[in-house]
């Protein structure tokens, strides 16, 4: 991730930081934000009948992620100006 130090510091929040730990258990998360978009991956297929519980889980911490991601990058546009 890039950005400003204190982008960081309000964007790494616990709130986020745990939604980034359980994206772990699904092996090597992703988390990329530029100015414009937010991007969350993990490594792992979640899809199929049998993981609509691990999919939820994922959509439920990437949707944390990039609401906290799209507040910060709003809130550090217009402070600017």
């Amino acid at each position: 991730m890039s950005g400003t130090d204190e982008f960081a510091k309000k964007f790494l929040n616990p709130v986020v930081s745990g939604a980034i730990m359980q994206l772990a258990e699904f092996g090597d998360p992703v988390v990329d934000i530029n100015s414009n978009a937010v991007r969350v991956e993990i490594g792992r297929d979640l899809s199929g009948p049998r993981k609509e519980a691990a999919l939820r889980q994922f959509l439920d911490n990437a949707e944390t992620i990039i609401e906290k991601a799209a507040h910060e990058t709003f809130v550090e546009t217009f402070e600017k100006e």
